[in-house]
């Protein structure tokens, strides 16, 4: 199943827009593309994510509201152009400069 949109807090991944939503079968969709992948299937979705789907900052506030999160505490990775992997290593390094940034400013 490929993730084509994934929403990450501190907490990890949140969310993300994959096949459960661009194969879906169903009306509803409350993934970060916001309905644009619903439905199209694989090779539209990626298209829409590549075109900018799901990353724009009205996205990310419906996503947050709808989900119970502040927008600022969410970042939002297009998985067509930076894969998974990457990503994970981008956000274990982002807090390991986060947990340094603590050590160095406690008393």
């Amino acid at each position: 199943m490929t993730t084509v949109i994934a929403v990450y807090s501190a907490q990890g991944c949140i969310g993300r827009c994959d096949a459960n939503c661009y194969n879906a079968a169903k009306i509803d969709c409350d993934c970060i593309c916001g309905g644009r992948n619903h439905g199209v299937g694989h090779e539209r979705a990626i298209e829409n994510a590549r075109n900018g789907a799901g990353l724009s900052k009205q996205d990310v506030e419906r996503f947050a509201r709808f989900h119970g999160y502040q927008a600022a505490d969410l970042k939002v990775y297009n998985t067509v152009a930076t894969p998974l992997r990457k990503i994970r290593r981008l956000r274990a390094k982002e807090k390991r400069r986060e947990e340094w940034r603590k050590l160095l400013e406690a008393p």
